[in-house]
Parts: C-alpha cells; structure tokens; sequence
C-alpha cells in the first residue's frame, strides 16, 4: 500500500511498521466529506488511491478548490498545531485514505528526521501552492488563470497517449472555476475558444492537451 511510494523509501523500517500497524483503512465514495473546517479532527490522513479536494467555502455557499489531492499526498497534518481544520476535504474520486492519529505522527515526526521531513514538506507545498493562488487571483486575468491551472493539471495529472496528454481527472466546468475563481460560464467560453485553435480536446467530462507546448505558449501570451 503505501510503504511503496517513494516519499517512504528512506523512512525507518520500524515506523513503517507501526504506521501499518496502526493506521485505520477508510475507503470514501465520491462526494463524501472526509472532514468540515472549523471542525475538530486530530488525525492526519494520507490518500493511497483516488482523489481528493480541499476548499473553501464562503457563506454564500460558493466553494474554491484551493488543492487537488491525490495518491501520496497528506490531509489535515495542520493538526498537529492542536488548532481547528482550516479547509473542507471531499471526495472527487473513490479514494482509499489511511488515518493516523495526531500523536502517532507527531511521535513518528520525533523519532526520523526523515518522516519529520515528509511532514514539513507537505506544509512547505501546500503554502507555496497558496501563494502563487494568491498572486494568480490578485494579479492575472481570468484566461491566463484557466490556462495556467490546465498546465499544472497536465503536468500533475497527465497521461500521455500518442501525441496527446489526457489530464487523468474527471472534472466538471464548474469545478475548473472553482479552482481559478471564476464562473461556469467563463471557464466553458474559454476551453470551447482554445478547442477551436486545436490546443485541447475535450471528452467525456475530461480535457486532452493536444499539445503542452502550444498551451504554454497561448498561457505566456495571456499574461
């Protein structure tokens, strides 16, 4: 399960197998809510299989995607500060997560400079990904936005095929504006305009990148 994936590779045999030992197997379907913000959640989770948005919600009832998760990548290990979930975390696609409890990780994060480091690194990620949100949202035009996060989800989640990159998520328009801060609307306008210049494809509720360089280079020209 997840002593294969490469973030483990130099982690302590023994915590490895306390983490097998210990950690709680928990299978979700998609839609389900792993955890709500403001809630009190004292565990740490990190996805084995399948996919996982975390996202804010405003007292409209309107959501930004802030991360797209997905197999290696940790949930809610901002609890070890002992301070309330600061996001939303639902299922976007049947996801197996294994859960550890805040005291585990924190002791496992004591014992391995390595496993420490793992920690750390999530939470350096996830704040970098903030900043650049934040610099995008603030400062870009809602195009570049849209271009920009389609590269990113080509690169993170693409699967070559042929000349073509299948960006392997099933994702709705209105999730796309989710993630850039924009409407339904303004994200189909935008991916029907870059369909007809042959840049991207789209199928079954998924996008093809017909070619990554001409993206990047429709991306720079918005800017």
């Amino acid at each position: 399960m997840f002593e294969n994936m490469d973030i483990f590779s130099n982690i302590d045999k023994e915590i490895i197998k306390e983490m097998k030992s210990r950690g709680l197997i928990k299978i979700y379907e998609k839609d389900e809510i792993i955890f709500s913000e403001a809630e009190e959640h004292r565990n740490v989770y990190l996805v084995c299989s399948g996919k996982i948005i975390l996202y804010k919600s405003s007292e409209e009832g309107d959501e930004k995607i802030i991360y797209i998760l997905g197999r290696g990548d940790f949930l809610n290990e901002l609890c070890i500060d002992d301070k309330s979930t600061s996001a939303n975390a639902k299922v976007m696609e049947d996801s197996k997560i294994i859960c550890f409890s805040k005291s585990d990780t924190i002791y496992w994060m004591r014992r391995d400079f390595n496993f420490n480091m793992i920690i750390m690194n999530s939470l350096s990620n996830k704040l970098r990904r903030s900043f650049r949100q934040i610099k995008n949202l603030g400062l870009k035009k809602t195009n570049y936005r849209i271009a920009a996060r389609l590269w990113k989800l080509a690169r993170d989640y693409g699967c070559p095929s042929n000349e073509n990159i299948h960006i392997d998520i099933n994702m709705t328009h209105s999730q796309l504006a989710s993630m850039v801060g924009t409407s339904r609307e303004s994200v189909s306008r935008f991916l029907k305009n870059i369909e007809r210049k042959n840049i991207i494809k789209q199928k079954n509720q998924k996008i093809i990148i017909c070619s990554l360089s001409k993206l990047e280079d429709y991306t720079k020209s918005l800017s």
